[in-house]
């Protein structure tokens, strides 16, 4: 696998054009999360001052794992208080994620809205037994071992009351974080 640092450490082509590398993969397909990931850190390099405070992202056809991706960023819009940005990753000439993303000045105080946070169980908490997985889930986790991938059963977090699964458990939650030693880390490689 190779490390996150090398996977969102993009090129830059062009003014408001980036590359991100083929990661090699057991998977035909690209990790939706890691064209997410590279997409906003492609719109992030075209902002100052402002930090990102959401975004919305399109999955419009799969990537190929084997392939670089394009990211082409268009500036919508840079105001005092906010910027926006809309991120296409394209590759062979076709958009396989769209992106906008909203960054808001990192030095002005306003309202917080937001729902409280949900009660959820702690990392430590989370059991994990990969032999009840499916074979493609197994290859992944061998795939992704630098990371601490767990499901979290249905039953032991707070859903969100508001959302398309209200009351019916149908979602998955996850745990996804880096294995990592060392100072600052946030969890103890397994053995």
């Amino acid at each position: 696998m190779t490390d996150i640092r090398d996977i969102l450490s993009l090129e830059r082509l062009d003014a408001d054009i980036y590359r991100g590398t083929a990661v090699e993969s057991v998977l035909p397909r690209t990790f939706g999360g890691q064209v997410a990931a590279q997409a906003l850190v492609a719109a992030t390099r075209t902002v100052e001052k402002k930090d990102v405070h959401s975004l919305h992202g399109y999955f419009v056809r799969p990537g190929r794992a084997s392939e670089p991706t394009i990211f082409l960023v268009d500036r919508i819009r840079d105001g005092r208080s906010f910027a926006t940005r809309k991120v296409s990753a394209v590759q062979n000439g076709e958009t396989i994620f769209e992106m906008q993303a909203s960054f808001h000045r990192n030095d002005d105080v306003g309202p917080e809205h937001s729902d409280l946070m949900r009660t959820v169980p702690a990392p430590e908490e989370i059991g994990r037994d990969d032999r009840t997985l499916p074979d493609t889930s197994r290859a992944l986790l061998e795939e992704w071992k630098d990371w601490d991938i767990r499901i979290v059963p249905s039953d032991q977090y707070e859903h969100n009351k508001y959302g398309a699964d209200a009351g019916t458990g149908d979602r998955l939650g996850f745990l996804f974080r880096p294995l990592e030693s060392g100072p600052g880390s946030v969890v103890s490689p397994r053995t």
